[in-house]
């Protein structure tokens, strides 16, 4: 934060006008209607039936302690499969499950809300943390600004308008850069995420409010400036750390019960690699900020880890151990990386040699090794490769896909050696001969037979390896419109 900030905000005496305005200690009474209307709450219903809500109430669930540290359970596709419930985490500590976990943390004289869960999930999570909240709402903490963590946030902001919103310094721009985007980054995000995308856009459809974007933070923090919020003889901390999903990443520590919430610090699942780079498409996430933001959270020495998603951790060793190993697994892969570039190593080089040694091995099923790199490498020197000329030009190599057709003698020969590639194991480069066949013949059955059965193989291989969601979500999308085109049935996940 600037020197005109207060580094201390104290709930009884937070300076304003404009951006931050002085609590009176005013109650909000809960008068005002959830603005949803008839319509939206039949939507609202009909996604309870595909997403499933649990009762009001249900006892806290505690994280085995036994968990490997390379490799975890959850995929993102269980993302849908986690009912909207309330649990109580710890005293005075609540938040309600599904896709994303918000969490309200009860404070002498008011309350701290962190995150709002998914558009087409924030109501019924509104409502259940409502239900066990005290006192009014002082600050909602956005973790960052993907839709999953503030899509209710203007609907909280509706029924509490007195809430200040607190965020990073950077959330402004991711939010804009989303905001702008939202048509492209729906059209990739539809890819893996095809149910949560619909419901989104349902949700927009009936109420205004669940339109992503717009949110005016009342309180940014700057990187080298955390927040402590003191409420009486407790306090509660915000801190930035960028890195896990963008440059706008904060947390928010607890210090009485040592809880952290991490928002996406460390990922939608735990222990993991991190998604530093994600191929639904943003912005590349950064090495070096992920890894000084992981050894904070470190020296903090957390027993509870209150994640953005899925389940929260309670082991203090496992904790310690699971942090450290992400943190050096990132620090590994970017030193790697750069010893590599510098000794005139290409990408695809890197992205074939650099992997994990058993010491730092880590799920890949939400981001891997090989496409941070590339993030990585692109980041430091661009995206021209310095290989190639025709890479300065607008000319892809499809574009004369058709003559290699011709000079090749038609596509029988190219899928002859199409075939063979696919017999000795090597489907990738199968999938290369097939889509220079493609270029000719887009409809061809023999042609859509061999790409099929490429596709196939590649999802094997996933599904035997990282398991990796993205991975095998574009996959499935491919191999679906294969077997469309084939005029095939298409059973789900198969």
């Amino acid at each position: 934060m600037t020197e005109s900030r207060l580094q201390t905000a104290r709930v009884w005496g937070l300076l304003g006008g404009g951006r931050c305005q002085r609590f009176r200690g005013n109650h909000l009474e809960a008068k005002n209607r959830l603005r949803v209307g008839t319509l939206g709450w039949a939507l609202v219903a009909f996604w309870v039936q595909v997403i499933g809500v649990a009762p009001s109430w249900v006892p806290p669930s505690h994280a085995e302690t036994t968990r490997a540290l390379d490799e975890v359970t959850e995929r993102a596709w269980d993302f849908g499969k986690t009912p909207v419930a309330l649990e109580q985490v710890d005293d005075g500590v609540w938040r309600t499950t599904g896709v994303t976990n918000a969490y309200l943390v009860e404070m002498p004289g008011g309350n701290v809300l962190i995150d709002t869960s998914l558009p087409h999930q924030a109501a019924r999570s509104l409502e259940l943390l409502e239900s066990v909240m005290k006192g009014p709402l002082k600050f909602i903490v956005l973790t960052h600004a993907h839709v999953d963590h503030i899509g209710g946030a203007k609907l909280w902001l509706s029924r509490h308008p007195n809430a200040k919103v607190i965020a990073h310094e950077a959330f402004p721009a991711m939010q804009h850069n989303l905001e702008e985007l939202a048509p492209y980054f729906a059209r990739r995000g539809r890819m893996a995420m095809p149910n949560l995308v619909a419901a989104g856009e349902a949700m927009r459809e009936v109420d205004p409010l669940f339109t992503y974007g717009g949110i005016e933070p009342d309180i940014l923090i700057d990187d080298d400036e955390p927040l402590t919020l003191e409420f009486g003889d407790r306090s509660l901390e915000v801190l930035p750390m960028p890195g896990g999903e963008g440059p706008d990443g904060l947390t928010v520590w607890l210090p009485d019960q040592r809880i952290l919430f991490t928002g996406d610090l460390t990922g939608p699942h735990f222990p993991a690699f991190p998604n530093l780079y994600s191929v639904r498409g943003e912005r590349y996430r950064e090495f070096l900020p992920y890894v000084r933001s992981v050894d904070r959270a470190l020296k903090l020495e957390p027993a509870v880890i209150a994640h953005g998603h899925f389940d929260v951790i309670r082991d203090e060793n496992f904790i310690r151990e699971a942090l450290m190993r992400q943190r050096d697994a990132v620090k590994f892969v970017h030193d790697q990386t750069v010893a590599g570039m510098n000794a005139g190593k290409s990408l695809p080089e890197l992205m074939s040699e650099v992997n994990l040694p058993p010491e730092l091995a880590l799920s890949q099923g939400y981001g891997t090794v090989a496409w941070s790199l590339r993030g990585l490498w692109e980041t430091y020197t661009g995206w021209f490769d310095f290989e190639s000329t025709t890479g300065l030009y607008p000319v892809p190599v499809r574009d004369v896909y058709p003559d290699l057709v011709e000079a090749a003698g038609g596509i029988e020969p190219i899928l002859t050696r199409a075939q063979a590639k696919l017999e000795a194991g090597r489907a990738v480069e199968a999938l290369h001969l097939v889509e220079v066949a493609e270029s000719v013949s887009p409809g061809s059955h023999q042609v859509l037979r061999l790409k099929r059965r490429a596709l196939e193989i590649l999802r094997e291989r996933a599904l035997a390896g990282h398991r990796n969601f993205y991975e095998v979500s574009w996959l499935d999308a491919r191999l679906g419109e294969v077997r469309a085109a084939l005029g095939e049935s298409i059973e789900p996940g198969s």
